[in-house]
C-alpha cells in the first residue's frame, strides 16, 4: 500500500467515525432521563476510543510504508532493470540451462548445414567428375575411364561409396556474464552486435521460406 492510499483509507475510516460520533452527540443532546443519557455518552467514548485506535494504525501502518520504502523502491528498479534488460537478450541467472539448450541446438543445426552443404558439394563434383571420364571414354573409343577419386579421407570397402567430407567441427558457444549498473548478475544470450544484424536483415517471404 502506497503513503497515499494509506492516508485515502483512513481519512475515510476517521470521516465515518467522526459523522457516528456527531451523531451520537446530537442523540445524547436531545436525552430524555439520565439513562439514555448515560447510554450515549458511552457509545460517544466507545467512539472516541475507536478515532484514538485508527489514528494509532494509520501511523503505525505509515511508519512500516516508510521503513520498507528502500526495499521496495529496489525491487521495482530490479524488475524494471529485468524487463530493459531482456529486450537486450540478457536474462538473471536461472535462465542458464535454457540458454545452453539453445547455444547447443543451434550449433547442431549450423553442423548439420554444414555437413548437408559439403556433402552436396562433393556429390557434385563427383557428377562432374564421372561426366569427364564417362565423354574421355566415349572419346577414346569405348576405353574404360578411371574411376573417380574417393573423398578425402574415404576408405575402401563397404564404405568405399560414404565420403569423409572432413568438415569442421563447430564448437558450442559459451555462455558470457553481464553485470548491471545495479550490481545484478545476468547471462548474455546474444551479443548486441547479432541483435543489430538481426533487427537490419530483412524478413524471408514465402517463397525463401518454401526453399
Amino acid at each position: 500500500m502506497s503513503l497515499a492510499n494509506c492516508g485515502d483509507h483512513h481519512d475515510d475510516i476517521i470521516q465515518n467515525q467522526e459523522d457516528e460520533l456527531a451523531k451520537k452527540v446530537t442523540e445524547m443532546e436531545r436525552a430524555i432521563h439520565h439513562v439514555m443519557l448515560n447510554e450515549k455518552l458511552q457509545e460517544c467514548f466507545d467512539l472516541l476510543d475507536q478515532i484514538q485506535r485508527t489514528y494509532r494504525n494509520y501511523n503505525d501502518e505509515y511508519i512500516k510504508i516508510l521503513d520498507n520504502y528502500p526495499n521496495q523502491m529496489d525491487e521495482f528498479f530490479e524488475e524494471f532493470e529485468q524487463g530493459g534488460l531482456g529486450v537486450f537478450k540478457r536474462f538473471p541467472e536461472d535462465q542458464r540451462e535454457r540458454i545452453q539448450e539453445l547455444y547447443e541446438k543451434e550449433t547442431a543445426d549450423a553442423q548439420a548445414k554444414l555437413e548437408a552443404e559439403a556433402l552436396k558439394k562433393w556429390e557434385e563434383e563427383k557428377k562432374a567428375e564421372e561426366a569427364k571420364q564417362a565423354e574421355e571414354a566415349k572419346e577414346g573409343g569405348g576405353a574404360k575411364g578411371k574411376k573417380p577419386a574417393p573423398a578425402k579421407g574415404g576408405k575402401g570397402g563397404k564404405d568405399a561409396d560414404k565420403p569423409n567430407l572432413d568438415v569442421e567441427t563447430l564448437p558450442v558457444p559459451e555462455i558470457a556474464a553481464f553485470e548491471s549498473k545495479m550490481g545484478q548478475k545476468y547471462l548474455v544470450e546474444r551479443s548486441l552486435g547479432d541483435i543489430a544484424g538481426t533487427l537490419l536483415t530483412p524478413a524471408p517471404t514465402e517463397e525463401e521460406q518454401k526453399q
